[in-house]
Order: structure tokens, then C-alpha cells, then sequence
């Protein structure tokens, strides 16, 4: 899997969510706010991710991380759950605008 380098991940993942229905027109301010929050793994997992819903093993191919180094980027804590199936989703709202956003969901058993 190859990464994308520090410097310019941030620009990469500022030009995917300007690219989205929702403009982010990169700046200065723009990219001070997507380095605080994202670390550089988590931006590239964000540019890998596809801008629709998706399962997890179609996330894994898209991505191409291996499920542990997915799971430990998602921060899905599954060790204390019972066995069964689960559905997590991730909304994403533009700044100051509750009317729009986009909803990445996987499903998983533990």
C-alpha cells in the first residue's frame, strides 16, 4: 500500500472534500483544521475511502489496508462486544451547514 507523503496529504484530502457537493476552497485556515484532525494515516485513509457507502471488505480493497491496520484506523474497539453482526457509520457535515453531509457505513462481526 502506498502512502502519499506528510506534505502533501493534507492538500490530497483537502481537494477530495472540495470535490465533494459541499466546496472547501484549500487555504491556509483549511489546512491548519484538516492537520488537527487527521494524522497523516488518517488523512490517506480518508483519500483512499470511497465518497459512497461501501462494506468493510470493499473498504479494505479500496484502501488496501489489511482488516487490523483498518479496524486500529477506525478505531473500532470490537474485543468487548458479543458475538454478533454490527452496522457503524461515519457522518461527515460541512462546516456550519447541518443540511448537507455524507454517511460512510460498514458492517462487521467481531
Amino acid at each position: 500500500m502506498g502512502h502519499i507523503s506528510g506534505k502533501d496529504i493534507y492538500r490530497t484530502l483537502g481537494t477530495k472534500i472540495d470535490s465533494l457537493t459541499f466546496r472547501a476552497p484549500w487555504n491556509e485556515t483549511f489546512h491548519a483544521l484538516l492537520r488537527e484532525l487527521y494524522s497523516p494515516e488518517e488523512a490517506n485513509l480518508v483519500v483512499r475511502m470511497p465518497a459512497t457507502l461501501t462494506t468493510f471488505d470493499n473498504l479494505k480493497s479500496a484502501t488496501g489496508y489489511d482488516e487490523v491496520p483498518l479496524r486500529n484506523l477506525l478505531d473500532i474497539p470490537i474485543s468487548f462486544l458479543p458475538a454478533g453482526t454490527y452496522t457503524t457509520y461515519l457522518a461527515v457535515f460541512p462546516t456550519g451547514r447541518l443540511s448537507s453531509y455524507y454517511i460512510w457505513q460498514t458492517t462487521f462481526a467481531p
